[in-house]
């Protein structure tokens, strides 16, 4: 039986192949609303999914909302969003990637888009920038968007960040993989009442998918993981070596990335264990590398809703 199912699956591809050479119509692309074709560089693939990625937040308010709403933005009827607005601060030019403004009565909600793809890090001079000029106009918050992950809800990624530009502007930050999530939660398991909304929203799930759109996904453990397994092997790992600390860091952001993904694969949250606590969430770095250092094991948990008991993950 098992040779009989892999037969036909073998004809089936073969039989699919066939056709494609046969009929030219087979080679032609579905035109598609956010086109992957034609990026031609970084900046082209900056702009292209900040453009889409507001666009879609415009025309699909349940998504919109479940991107903003966390970051304090009201429930109005409309989101409005502008790519590269143009401002001047001491006598230069900025120009944030994207504006995000909603009103609901009296009440008008600002929040400024700094976005990366692809490698592109954040940068703390630009993003101070963005937050002075939010501050001198009375914006809300500053959004940064990059595949930076976070270990946790509510950390920031880039480090450096005075606090005193704080005081009166907020700062958020989202991953790609964090808003490829809402978009699948909302559009699979959520629901979009209407159908060529939930057309476009698919639309963008499937250019955010793409690797040519520049949201990638959590690749490695970073720099430091083949110093530290063979530390781990020569049982000469210290808990507060930098090398120690960053994997540490990077095993956070494994925790994270894969709770999104089994959140946008079940329909429910998804958190990891100890790296989520409540109501001030925090990654004990210091709990975790010596843990690595004295037993040469990695250690979390996933909780998932409405299960029996959390699922316990170990890497040894």
């Amino acid at each position: 039986m098992p040779y009989a199912i892999g037969h036909e699956q073998d004809a089936s591809e073969r039989k699919a192949v066939a056709k494609a050479e046969s009929d030219p119509q087979e080679k032609w692309h579905r035109a598609r609303l956010i086109p992957t074709s034609g990026i031609s560089g970084d900046d082209e693939q900056e702009r292209r999914a900040t453009s889409a990625l507001l666009a879609v937040m415009t025309a699909v308010r349940e998504f919109g909302h479940s991107i903003i709403g966390p970051l304090g933005a009201p429930k109005g009827p409309v989101i409005e969003t502008f790519t590269e607005v143009r401002f001047e601060l001491d006598g230069q030019i900025v120009i944030p990637d994207g504006l995000i403004r909603v009103t609901r009565g009296k009440k008008v909600w600002v929040c400024l888009v700094e976005v990366k793809t692809g490698s592109a890090a954040l940068e703390v001079e630009q993003v101070h920038s963005y937050l002075d000029v939010a501050r001198e106009n009375g914006f809300d918050c500053v959004l940064t968007i990059s595949n930076a992950l976070r270990a946790v809800d509510g950390a920031h990624p880039l480090t450096g960040i005075d606090n005193r530009k704080l005081r009166k502007v907020d700062l958020y930050h989202l991953s790609w993989a964090a808003i490829l999530t809402s978009a699948i939660y909302q559009r699979v398991h959520y629901g979009v009442s209407d159908p060529d909304q939930a057309w476009i929203l698919s639309e963008l799930i499937r250019y955010l998918e793409h690797p040519r759109s520049g949201a990638q996904e959590f690749e490695d453990m970073g720099s430091s993981w083949v110093e530290v397994r063979e530390a781990v092997s020569n049982k000469t790992l210290r808990a507060k070596d930098p090398a120690t600390l960053d994997v540490c860091q990077h095993w956070g952001h494994l925790i994270r990335f894969n709770c999104m993904k089994l959140t946008r694969r079940l329909g429910v949250e998804v958190v990891g264990g100890e790296l989520s606590k409540r109501p001030k969430p925090q990654l004990d770095l210091a709990k975790v590398a010596e843990v690595l250092s004295t037993t040469g094991r990695l250690e979390s948990s996933y909780a998932i809703a409405n299960t029996a008991g959390p699922i316990d993950l170990v890497a040894d």
